[in-house]
């Protein structure tokens, strides 16, 4: 494979730092994904029937139930 006229060392310099972004910026997603994943699994889910015997899941009790709500 022929490349341009540019020396090897700063053709390397350069993909290397653009790789190098690549891997950073992917790292910070990944991290920034597992924070917010972690928040999302320490929130309470309440479970309560209602009058019609209909089963009901939330992160907030609705009024009036709160003392029925598991």
């Amino acid at each position: 494979m022929n490349w341009p006229n540019i020396p090897r060392e700063i053709f390397c310099m350069i993909t290397g730092f653009r790789r190098l972004e690549v891997i950073r910026c992917f790292a910070l997603v990944l991290i920034v994904a597992v924070l917010l994943g972690g928040a999302s699994a320490n929130a309470k889910v309440y479970k309560w029937v209602d009058e019609n015997g209909k089963v009901h899941f939330g992160d907030q009790v609705e009024a009036g139930v709160e003392e029925k709500a598991e």
